[in-house]
């Protein structure tokens, strides 16, 4: 008995709500639907202040939300648009609330808008056509419509765009941008409830995908700031951000963190390409943001770019033809070389300048001149156009060409390639010093000066690196300025001009004696005391370098021994590596010049008592330092 009676209950109330269901059906598909789409129009137009046609057919549907389906539909544009309408739309699905429905009132909450398009301006004054203003006041009834017809509400809770292609257009620097193939959708409470976006678009070619939680959607609509927490995905560049956004003034403020495998691909990609040239791969940068258009602020950034990784604070401008970095940074390490166009070097190369040793194996057009001839390849430094810069940089060890510097603080201005970096304060080789360094690649020959003083320096390291020079030993003193200028390795060693001061103390002379020379010129000329063994130990040498097409000349060279003063006079030719020196050995009174010349690796020793070779070398040392000063 029991369970006829709960069957026959059952049965009851499954009729009334077959009842139920079939009048609610009844009335949903037989409601006056012209009627319901003039409600549906006002309705949205109170909420965003601008007009909206649903010019196509409206009808009743199911799916994709149980609601109305209007074809054709349109928002129009701000007075003074470009476009003709802001948004545009193949079909949109209103989605209905059905509970209120069944009590009689019709309540939008959902959106579904199939292949909409949206069209962003800012005006030439910058006003973006993004704000909505709502329209105060009751809308009015349309004469003979019931109540019972009238859209009472909307509350979005889901908006979804499928399908969509999105552009901004920017008229005060007629700039712009267009996303395609936009499938997002939102889920909201309410418009003053936080709002949840999730979905991908396409923009230049690559798939994004979006997860973005906003505050209060209504802030947004109005223009007002609100916080925003923004993920953004892609195979180039991956973003994430937490902050506050003003749509008004197009800006966003709080912290941030972007990373990529490739930076030239990212800036490409973003329409600011870098060009060609070495370094801007791997990189990351995690810190407070401060994004406008056309500038970025980045304040106590942890920043990584290829091998180099630092913190401080940045600034990029992007209104130029070329981005603009400025800021200061503190690095641990610095290697310039890859940016200037820069490749490996031997094997050898490397070891000589302690790139085996932990330290970089890039270098550009540095000078070695223990090569048999000079590379006639062209150097590339167009990469140098990519970028301006004017950082203050503090870094560990420091490398630019061959030279290396254990710490430096240094001021680097980039701007439309031409690079000059002052260096206030370094430690170099042991000692210390400053400096500056110079490269002008902005006409088809590339220039470089170079410019440097430093004491207490391990003489044998620094001409190492310099110009692959090892036969000196010794703690001294350099000053340096030089200048090339050229397209190839070949080019800048034929062109080299400047003067480099040094003098040393305590150290040697390799690969020959120079006492034995001169007490036994015999011996010399057979080659007794010229050898990789050899040695001359001095006590303290100086000379002043005059440089002019790649001939280096010198009148006061000078070097005392335990027992010896030794002064010359003389040229070294780094082009055809090959010298012609007068050496004059003094012991007490007795003074034995003669005369080395020929190839570095296979010198000749001659006596000169008589003063023959004197006036023939004075002569070649005059016609370069002549040159060199007609060409200051």
């Amino acid at each position: 008995m029991a369970k006829s009676w709960t069957g026959r209950i059952a049965l009851g109330l499954g009729v009334v709500v077959a009842l139920a269901g079939i009048a609610a059906a009844g009335m949903y598909f037989f409601l006056p639907r012209t009627e319901i789409r003039n409600q549906v129009e006002l309705a949205i137009e109170r909420q965003i202040g601008r007009d909206v046609t649903l010019a196509g057919a409206f009808r009743p549907s199911l799916y994709p939300v149980l609601g109305f389906r209007a074809e054709n539909v349109s928002v129009a544009n701000v007075a003074g648009g470009r476009s003709e309408h802001f948004a545009t739309a193949d079909a949109v699905a209103v989605g209905i609330e059905v509970l209120p429905f069944l009590r009689g009132q019709l309540i939008v909450d959902r959106l579904v808008l199939q292949k909409p398009a949206i069209s962003l301006e800012v005006d030439a004054q910058g006003r973006p056509n993004w704000i909505f203003q709502p329209v105060a006041g009751t809308p009015t009834r349309p004469p003979g419509q019931s109540p019972a017809t009238q859209v009472q509400d909307i509350r979005l809770r889901s908006i979804r765009l499928e399908d969509g292609l999105i552009s901004q257009n920017d008229f005060r620097a007629n700039v712009g941008w267009l996303v395609e193939h936009v499938d997002v959708a939102s889920q909201v409470q309410s418009l003053d409830a936080p709002m949840t976006i999730e979905g991908g678009l396409t923009y230049r070619g690559e798939r994004i995908e979006l997860d973005v939680k906003q505050a209060v959607p209504r802030a947004l609509m109005r223009g007002v700031a609100t916080d925003v927490e923004l993920a953004v995905r892609s195979a180039p560049l991956v973003v994430r951000a937490q902050g506050r956004i003003d749509p008004g003034a197009q800006s966003f403020e709080g912290t941030a963190q972007a990373s990529g495998e490739n930076l030239r691909r990212v800036a490409a990609w973003l329409g600011s390409p870098l060009g060609e040239g070495g370094g801007f791969g791997r990189f990351s940068v995690d810190g407070r943001l401060n994004a406008a258009p056309k500038r970025i602020s980045i304040e106590n950034a942890t920043v990584s770019l290829d091998a180099v990784s630092g913190r401080g604070d940045i600034l990029i401008e992007t209104q130029g033809a070329a981005p603009y970095v400025s800021g200061r940074l503190e690095v641990q390490a610095l290697d310039l070389n890859p940016y200037l166009g820069g490749t490996a070097p031997s094997a050898a190369a490397a070891s000589a300048t302690g790139a085996g040793e932990g330290g970089s194996t890039a270098v550009t057009a540095g000078v070695d001149i223990r090569v048999e001839s000079y590379d006639q390849t062209p150097v590339d430094l167009s990469g140098m156009r990519a970028v301006n810069a004017n950082l203050e940089l503090t870094t560990g060890p420091f490398r630019f060409q061959r030279m290396r510097a254990d710490r430096a603080q240094l001021s680097m201005v980039l701007n439309n390639g031409f690079m000059a970096a002052t260096l206030h304060s370094m430690n170099l080789y042991g000692g210390a010093g400053s400096g500056r360094f110079e490269i002008d690649a902005r006409q088809p020959e590339i220039r470089f000066v170079q410019e440097l003083v430093a004491d207490s320096v391990d003489v044998n390291t620094f001409l190492t690196d310099a110009a692959g020079f090892s036969q000196l030993e010794g703690e001294g003193e350099v000053s340096l300025r030089l200048v090339a200028v050229g397209k190839t390795q070949a080019d800048f060693m034929s062109s080299m001009r400047g003067r480099v001061h040094t003098e040393i103390i305590r150290g040697a002379v390799r690969g020959v004696d120079l006492g034995g020379i001169a007490r036994t010129i015999r011996n010399a000329l057979a080659g007794d005391l010229v050898s990789t063994n050899a040695r001359s130990p001095f006590t303290g040498m100086s000379a002043t370098l005059t440089f002019f097409n790649g001939v280096a000349a010198t009148d006061n060279l000078s070097m005392n021994t335990r027992d010896l003063n030794i002064r010359g006079v003389g040229v070294i030719n780094l082009l055809d590596q090959t010298m012609d020196l007068r050496i004059t050995p003094r012991e007490q009174r007795l003074a034995i010049p003669f005369r080395m010349q020929g190839r570095w690796e296979a010198l000749q020793f001659d006596s000169d008592l008589r003063g023959r070779a004197r006036p023939l070398v004075e002569a070649k040392v005059r016609a370069v330092q002549e040159g060199e000063r007609a060409a200051r």
